[in-house]
């Protein structure tokens, strides 16, 4: 049976409304056919906390509806994961994303639905489509145990078995070293049965013009939300100042002006730099990665994206 799950990116820089057009098409999708779905999944390693909305600029819409870890489009068969659904304390990694990602495929992949992958963070993007061998292989407690007694030439003959190039691609030491034979064992295992990698009919990646003034704008913006707030109410829930939540960009920040550190003036002038470096380094990554199509974003045709899933 035909794969009949249609995976896209939508990437590029910050406040290029990478997460608008996503929406659109998804409805857009939706609407050309009754048994059509969509599934939006945020690539964004901040997003996903739900006490920082509008710090990390979740983008929900208003009438979307919280089902368990996601949310549902009202009237439209269109979900959105991997945002605001994780406590401040909980970690999130590209390792989450990725198990994330293969199995919200596994279970629509035989269903006319359009995948949708969205977001800034590009690791994310680079390991859903080519992960690295460890990436997803927990370690085997059970398959160590049984290997404990095994020499050196056995694990070596049961590598050659289960993954010959990782073998062969291992230094003299770690040839020899049973601990480190025994993990590429458990890789080669892992690989051996999750040969189903995907791949995106496109890769979308949106421009604009005025990238800091944008910016600076939202970030403007985030202040009238009430962002302020936010972070205060979360530093009360979550004192730990070490949590990986709080190196959302703006936080430190936000805090300094909450302490009386800094005036709001500068705040909103260090917040705005902070996210304008973010957004070059961003460039700079997506510049190097290739199949990504590039377009000005108030002049993409998303018609035409739409036309191009339907001929895949």
């Amino acid at each position: 049976m035909k794969n009949s799950l249609k995976i896209i990116s939508v990437v590029g820089q910050t406040a290029t409304g990478k997460t608008d057009k996503s929406f659109l098409l998804a409805e857009l999708w939706c609407k050309k056919d009754k048994k059509n779905k969509a599934i939006i999944v945020s690539a964004d390693s901040k997003q996903v906390y739900k006490d920082l909305k509008i710090l990390s600029g979740a983008d929900i819409p208003n009438d979307f509806i919280k089902k368990d870890n996601h949310y549902l489009h009202p009237t439209l068969p269109i979900s959105l994961y991997g945002i605001s659904n994780i406590d401040g304390k909980e970690e999130w990694s590209v390792g989450h994303f990725y198990r994330l990602v293969k199995e919200l495929i596994k279970n629509h992949k035989h269903e006319k639905t359009l995948f949708i992958m969205v977001g800034g963070t590009g690791l994310y993007h680079q390991q859903a489509y080519k992960p690295s061998e460890t990436l997803n292989v927990k370690p085997d407690f059970e398959l160590r145990k049984s290997l404990e007694d095994k020499t050196v030439e056995e694990l070596q003959n049961i590598l050659i078995e289960k993954n010959k190039d990782r073998l062969l691609s291992m230094n003299n030491s770690d040839k020899n070293n049973p601990r480190r034979l025994i993990r590429a064992i458990e890789v080669g295992i892992m690989k051996t049965n999750n040969q189903d990698n995907i791949s995106p009919i496109i890769q979308v990646g949106l421009t604009t013009e005025n990238v800091d003034e944008k910016i600076r704008q939202r970030v403007i913006k985030r202040l009238e939300q009430g962002v302020i707030e936010e972070v205060k109410e979360f530093e009360k829930k979550y004192p730990n100042n070490k949590l990986q939540s709080k190196a959302t960009l703006g936080y430190q920040e936000i805090i300094k002006f909450i302490n009386q550190k800094i005036s709001k003036e500068e705040l909103i002038d260090l917040w705005t730099l902070s996210e304008s470096q973010y957004a070059r380094r961003q460039n700079t990554w997506w510049k190097k990665i290739n199949n990504i199509e590039w377009f000005e974003a108030s002049k993409i045709s998303i018609e035409n994206i739409l036309n191009r899933v339907f001929l895949a």
